[in-house]
């Protein structure tokens, strides 16, 4: 007699979606960690330009396990001139060749959010 193949143990070996798995999250952590790299590189390029009182980091790229390849970079800005906001966000994601959100603290109604939540760009960064 045939054993039906809901009483076989060994039907589903998921191994080596496991080991696909977890190299994926080790890449997309590396991938996380050289872009955050790379944003507080072209942030400190772009203090030289513009000027602002806070700047604030957050989003997925600052949570392990939240960020990948289609995540955009989310940041928060106080002081910023309004009539620079496009450019400086053009600025940003022209160098970072990715999608990026710049968020005016003055008008945002989640900005103590961002301040409690975010990583503050300092030039020590």
């Amino acid at each position: 007699m045939i054993k039906p193949l809901t009483e076989n143990k060994n039907f589903f070996d998921f191994s080596i979606w496991k080991s696909v798995s977890r190299k994926n999250t080790v890449f997309q952590e590396l991938n996380r960690l050289q872009t955050l790299e790379g944003l507080l590189k072209v942030i400190s390029q772009l203090s030289l330009h513009y000027r602002w009182d806070a700047l604030y980091i957050f989003g997925s790229i600052t949570r392990p396990g939240h960020f990948d390849q289609y995540s955009d970079i989310d940041i928060g800005v106080q002081g910023l001139d309004k009539y620079l906001h496009y450019r400086f966000l053009a600025d940003l994601s022209g160098k970072l060749e990715r999608d990026v959100d710049v968020v005016r603290l003055e008008d945002c109604c989640f900005s103590e959010a961002i301040k409690s939540r975010g990583i503050r760009w300092t030039k020590e960064n």
